[in-house]
């Protein structure tokens, strides 16, 4: 928007807002990004002391649409979601600041501080064995939110899928957005909860000793019920008008990709920002296995080349060898998957056929001691298979195949060895 289209809105926020009551205001919408037309302007202005709450309506002045809100109510919404976050999401993307920018960026710091904690809250309940070892990318935090908040209230998708879909619009908004997760980010960190390693977020294990406090992991479904239950008359009268603005969104997103295309199928997937480190590099954590990915990662192979699977043994776990064969050589790997031991009866009949003394029935926990002893192992120069990938969700993990005899084999042989020779007379 150039200045003479801001001098006109925030004469607009000065009059309706009244003498000295106007704390911030800011424009957003398709018309401020330069995909809508005039009358698809959107603008909120953080008004004090306003009664009731919010007011909706059309300036005839500007042309825009206007949402002036009270600051206490807004600020509440930024601090602590009373509100769904219906009125503070537009805190969440690029937006053109037209009054109190100082302002409005501690609101949009302290807003996205309570994100980012949630999320990393989340992964930290949810990923316990796993979550120090992250490699976070911050546009996790971006992603995850537009995602769950587009869940809860698929109008609001339109919205993000007008400023992240196209990669060009991505590079144009994802910086700008970035900023104010960064700047949370950088208070969390000075907190103990998170590290820095490079660009990427690593959770501490002050952050996994955190005590969550029901509210912190309240979903967003619930907040916004919530927010609606609680919802004096008038504001449910106004609920039309406080989402006008995604209706714009809709609209416009229908006029450049066309009404059969889903808002959030061009969008970056969340999980693909969430990392371990392995022998070829940083992977994504939460993503299947493809295996002819890692074999040609890992060694000489051609795209058409026979890919050949085979279970190779494991009691307590399943264990498979890939073998990828073709022209150019071969490689192989094996694939482990590690099962969940709920079953006590047959369980404790495995283990003791083992002379195992102490086993760990979560498959988690186990895959996630097998990648640690490998990589720490490795880092310090002993010979230990190399891991290539890890599937947190389905608790898989992909490593170096290494020649040798089969242990389960091997130790009956021994035993029958054992308990079949004669004793010394």
């Amino acid at each position: 928007m150039d200045e003479s289209s801001l001098a006109i809105l925030r004469a607009s926020c000065l009059r309706l807002a009244g003498e000295g009551r106007l704390k911030a205001a800011l424009a957003f919408g398709p018309g401020a990004f330069g995909y809508g037309g005039r009358d698809e302007v959107a603008v909120m202005a953080i008004v004090g002391r306003l009664r009731p709450g919010v007011r909706c309506l059309r300036d005839r002045t500007s042309g825009a649409f206007f949402i002036l809100v009270d600051s206490g109510l807004f600020e509440k919404d930024a601090r602590r979601g009373v509100m769904g976050d219906l009125l503070a999401d537009k805190l969440l993307v690029p937006y053109i600041p037209v009054h109190g920018a100082d302002h409005l960026e501690e609101l949009e710091v302290a807003f996205k501080r309570r994100l980012a904690w949630e999320l990393l809250l989340g992964l930290a309940l949810s990923l316990p064995e796993f979550a120090t070892e992250m490699y976070i990318d911050p546009r996790y935090f971006l992603y995850e939110t537009v995602l769950r908040m587009a869940r809860i209230m698929p109008s609001s998708a339109y919205m993000f899928a007008n400023l992240f879909s196209k990669p060009g619009d991505r590079r144009a908004n994802e910086p700008r957005t970035m900023r104010g997760f960064l700047e949370a980010l950088r208070s969390l960190e000075e907190a103990g909860y998170v590290g820095r390693d490079g660009p990427f977020i690593r959770p501490t294990g002050k952050l996994l000793r955190k005590k969550p406090r029901p509210h912190v992991l309240m979903d967003l479904a619930h907040r916004l019920g919530g927010a609606l239950r609680g919802m004096s008359k008038h504001l449910l009268k106004v609920l039309p008008g406080i989402m006008r603005p995604y209706s714009m969104e809709k609209e416009a997103f229908m006029r450049r990709f066309g009404r059969r295309a889903g808002p959030l199928r061009s969008l970056p997937s969340p999980q693909s920002f969430l990392l371990l480190r392995t022998h070829i590099g940083l992977r994504p954590a939460l993503a299947g296995v493809a295996l002819d990915e890692i074999a040609r990662l890992v060694g000489p192979v051609g795209p058409g080349d026979d890919v050949r699977v085979s279970e190779i043994g494991g009691s307590l776990n399943v264990v498979y060898l890939v073998s990828v064969v073709g022209e150019e050589g071969q490689v192989r790997f094996v694939v482990k998957h590690f099962k969940n031991w709920n079953n006590l009866k047959w369980l404790s009949l495995r283990l003791w056929s083992f002379g195992a003394k102490r086993f760990i029935i979560s498959g988690r926990e186990r895959l996630k001691r097998e990648y640690t002893m490998c990589r720490r192992l490795g880092e310090l120069g002993f010979s230990v298979p190399k891991v290539f990938h890890v599937d947190l969700t389905n608790n898989s993990l992909v490593e170096e195949f290494i020649e040798g005899g089969n242990l389960a084999t091997g130790s009956k042989t021994s035993s029958s060895a054992i308990w079949g020779a004669k004793c010394p007379e």
